[in-house]
């Protein structure tokens, strides 16, 4: 056993300290899981971050992972500054929840990349805002409609159509989507390609699923170190050769100059109302108006 926890320990450090320099990553994902763990001789709660990135050459890979005391500022900064250190360049754009410490740390360290935030955390937030169960119901399809739409014309369009039949149901679930707007629709402004990869979260959910799964396994881990070592054993199987997007189009994004999106026409606003309470089975507002 001991000499297996050794092997993994090479393994796992290998992949904390591979060097990043020899290529741009374009999108990378961050995110947090949590796992019970003794620490200082009684049970806790510990926090694993991690982070998987798309090179020039379309490949996915894991290019972070450490354990932290808490989802901070100072320990976003600190992860991501490290993954900067070791040749993390290029960024285009960052994917993660809406916590305020990794913003803000993808904001300094990744200086003019832009943020997406992620779509079922934002359908969340807007959700929780809305009192009536009945009204919950009806504002959970409403984003779902929104981002199903591909073309950045359209989903603006939906979008905003989205935040006025929100604004319906509850003004301060409309004021979290109206505020999120910029962030949630941040892939609109990358190629066509690469959009449908990047407006969701799913490789990094896949890979958090996958840690939950084995972690269940053991319940509870006797060390930070034996964390560290199941879920890094776990990131070292993700690090393959597996393509994620063509990488024709990637390196056209260190030399396109992005354009605004233009505003929606009330005309474009109007039709993407109708169509999002078909899409969602709103009939009844319409009537209600």
């Amino acid at each position: 056993m001991s000499r297996i926890c050794f092997e993994l320990d090479a393994e796992v450090s290998e992949l904390r300290g591979r060097d990043l320099s020899g290529q741009r990553f374009p999108y990378p994902w961050a995110d947090a899981t949590y796992a019970p763990c003794r620490r200082g001789g009684h049970g806790a709660t510990a926090a694993v971050v991690t982070a998987v990135a798309v090179g020039e050459d379309g490949i996915r890979r894991v290019v972070g992972l450490a354990r932290v005391d808490s989802e901070s500022y100072a320990s976003w900064k600190g992860f991501l500054r490290g993954l900067r250190e070791r040749g993390l360049e290029g960024v285009q754009c960052a994917a993660s929840d809406a916590h305020g410490g990794i913003v803000r740390a993808v904001r300094v360290v990744f200086p003019g990349a832009a943020w997406r935030r992620r779509a079922v955390h934002l359908e969340r937030d807007v959700v929780s805002a809305i009192p009536t169960r009945a009204g919950r119901a009806a504002a959970g399809r409403v984003p779902r409609a929104v981002f199903a739409e591909e073309g950045p014309a359209r989903a603006r369009a939906m979008y905003q159509a989205a935040c006025g039949l929100i604004s319906r149901l509850s003004r301060d679930a409309a004021a979290v989507m109206e505020s999120a707007e910029a962030d949630a629709l941040a892939h609109l402004d990358f190629p066509a390609g690469h959009r449908r990869r990047i407006r969701t979260n799913n490789v990094q959910e896949r890979l958090n699923r996958e840690i939950k799964r084995r972690s269940r396994v053991v319940q509870s881990f006797p060390s930070e170190a034996s964390l560290v070592r199941l879920v890094g054993a776990v990131r070292c199987e993700e690090w393959s050769s597996r393509r994620y997007m063509e990488p024709s189009g990637i390196e056209a994004l260190w030399e396109r100059s992005a354009a605004p999106l233009p505003d929606p026409e009330a005309g474009q606003v109007d039709r993407a109302r109708s169509r999002i309470i078909a899409l969602a089975g709103l009939d009844w507002m319409e009537e209600a108006a």
